[in-house]
């Protein structure tokens, strides 16, 4: 049976580990991204997720609970993705495709920062894990940046902060009195 791939509209990205796997937390490396749409735009992607979620919960033989979904919905009334795939599984090894608006394929140093708008190809996963229940996952295949914003370090001036006099320093230029 063919993969189904489910697709996105465009949403603000945020949190983009797509280009190399994050292995801070999982030794086997975790792609993933979170995606922030209005909410009637993806009504239809989440009544696709509530059903796989319920139709994991009718053939559990033990759990009796749905435990976790791929969404949320934010304080202003919209709508959190969280999409990700493993990079390494056994045997196999995962890529995820990341492509500009032309469909052409990402420069890999360019870092997607939070607020770039793209869309997110994936496709869930239903789960059962006894004595904490069912959960749909929704598996990251491809982005498609359509906006992008740099990745970018905050500095001092992004937190409103300005040189001021003292004598605090993390560098060690300080003289020692011996």
């Amino acid at each position: 049976m063919a993969e189904n791939i489910l697709k996105t509209p465009v949403g603000e990205l945020r949190w983009a580990k797509v280009l190399t796997p994050d292995s801070k937390f999982k030794e086997e490396g975790e792609y993933s991204i979170e995606a922030i749409f209005e909410k009637d735009e993806v009504n239809d992607l989440i009544a696709e997720i509530d059903e796989e979620a319920d139709m994991q919960l009718r053939v559990s033989k033990k759990s009796k609970l749905i435990a976790s979904v791929p969404y949320a919905d934010t304080d202003d009334g919209r709508v959190r993705f969280k999409f990700k795939q493993k990079a390494r599984y056994k045997d196999l090894v995962f890529q995820i495709g990341v492509y500009d608006n032309d469909n052409r394929e990402w420069d890999k140093e360019t870092k997607i920062g939070n607020g770039s708008k793209g869309r997110i190809a994936f496709s869930l996963y239903g789960w059962d894990f006894p004595g904490k229940g069912v959960g749909v996952t929704a598996q990251l295949k491809a982005v498609q940046v359509i906006e992008h914003v740099a990745f970018d370090v905050s500095g001092p001036s992004d937190f409103g902060f300005e040189a001021v006099e003292g004598n605090a320093s993390s560098r060690n230029e300080v003289d020692l009195p011996f």
